[in-house]
């Protein structure tokens, strides 16, 4: 240590491939562009770990937008803070942005079946920034053509669910726990034994209990 003090940066943040570990997912070479309060314009690169800075004096609130293999990608909202990982350190938030700026990662309706949905799927903690639909209750029921889920808040609001052809079924909908839930098919109810606290199907289950309902 030589003893000089550490810079006083004016913008930071990281991209990262998911929401655990920026050390060893940081995505480098990712130009991220700047226009503060007064018009000034700045454009940032991620380095090897991810992460992008700057000591430029800015005056918030700014302007981002992200250079995207298909198209920039511009915040809805200009950000009220130059600490970018303030907004985009919930779960699954770099991984949103990254579904935007590498758009050959697996996106859509049938993307990746049996992975906890809500993860990814849910508001932000702080500011507006997310590319990524807001789901109510989501999940997956492996095998589940032909069946329909349906879920019951607290409040009473009913939603009937058909799963996809791999099986994910979701809701926009808001829904306020506990919630209820029962599988359909054929005929065939199979219901939770007790309400749950979260619409985070696939955080506790495999996607295999409809299983139950496909046999003779």
């Amino acid at each position: 240590m030589d003893g000089s003090a550490e810079p006083t940066l004016s913008v930071a943040g990281t991209v990262t491939r998911t929401s655990v570990s920026a050390r060893s997912d940081g995505v480098s070479g990712v130009t991220i562009a700047l226009v503060d309060a007064s018009g000034r314009s700045l454009e940032l690169v991620t380095d090897d770990a991810g992460n992008f800075y700057t000591d430029e004096p800015v005056s918030a609130p700014l302007r981002a937008s992200i250079a995207s293999q298909a198209a920039t990608i511009h915040m809805p909202v200009d950000a009220p803070s130059a600490n970018c990982n303030t907004c985009h350190r919930n779960p699954g938030a770099n991984a949103r942005a990254l579904g935007w700026i590498r758009p050959e990662r697996e996106t859509g309706p049938d993307m990746r079946p049996g992975a906890d949905c809500l993860s990814c799927h849910t508001p932000p903690l702080v500011g507006d920034f997310d590319p990524a639909p807001h789901f109510g209750a989501a999940g997956t029921i492996a095998g589940g053509a032909g069946a329909v889920v349906i879920i019951q808040d607290s409040l009473g609001k009913r939603v009937e669910l058909s799963p996809t052809t791999s099986g994910n079924f979701w809701t926009t909908e808001a829904l306020v726990p506990p919630l209820e839930a029962t599988i359909s098919r054929g005929g065939a109810m199979l219901v939770k034994a007790a309400a749950v606290d979260s619409g985070s199907c696939n955080g506790c289950h495999d996607g295999a209990a409809v299983e139950a309902l496909a046999g003779p």
